[in-house]
């Protein structure tokens, strides 16, 4: 461990974007953007409060996309790092429980679907494609044309390449309920329940 920073709430999401971190910060903390330069001197520079759980969040551009849980998807304009403000939101009627971008598409998973959400608007997000699945998608990876949903005793992949039209490509089972999901090249990382 080369350092460590401690935020007021939970840290139970993250994603680095160069030189920062913006931690989703659970119920306590919001969205924490950390300037990590250094990285034996972590330095936070700039926090929002959200109005829900902070459980997962991604970065695309100027824009934080915060999975608030029962408060929706939350975009965060992040150009300025001292001064995040949010800028737009999207409810549904399911918790949201992770998110994923790319350019100004959100990949948010909810207790049953995958939803595609055109932030080109910001201030005025729209669901463009959904896709319903059996299980829980726990989490969401975006990589190229394709989706990887990390879902209750599976991982399921979705083509993405028309957002109006997510369609399933494969899926296997899990012997465990997997969580978490990261993509890099041709592999597929997958956390489950039990290591």
């Amino acid at each position: 461990v080369v350092s460590s920073l401690i935020t007021p709430g939970e840290a139970v999401g993250a994603a680095v974007d160069g030189d920062y971190v913006y931690v989703a910060d659970g119920s306590a903390g919001g969205l924490r953007i950390v300037d990590v330069a250094d990285p034996a001197l972590p330095v936070e520079v700039g926090a929002i409060d959200t109005p829900g759980y902070s459980r997962s969040v991604a970065v695309s551009e100027n824009y934080a996309y915060v999975a608030d849980v029962s408060k929706g998807l939350r975009i965060i304009d992040i150009s300025d790092k001292a001064q995040p403000e949010e800028v737009g939101s999207f409810t549904t009627s399911d918790n949201v429980l992770d998110v994923a971008a790319d350019g100004a598409l959100a990949y948010v998973t909810s207790r049953s679907r995958l939803l595609v959400i055109d932030a080109s608007d910001p201030t005025d997000p729209n669901e463009v494609g959904s896709r319903s699945v059996p299980g829980t998608p726990n989490a969401v990876a975006v990589d190229g044309n394709y989706a990887y949903l990390a879902e209750s005793e599976c991982l399921r992949v979705i083509d993405v390449s028309e957002p109006t039209r997510p369609t399933q490509v494969s899926s296997l089972d899990l012997s465990s309920g997997a969580f978490g999901v990261a993509v890099d090249g041709s592999y597929c990382y997958i956390a489950n329940w039990y290591g």
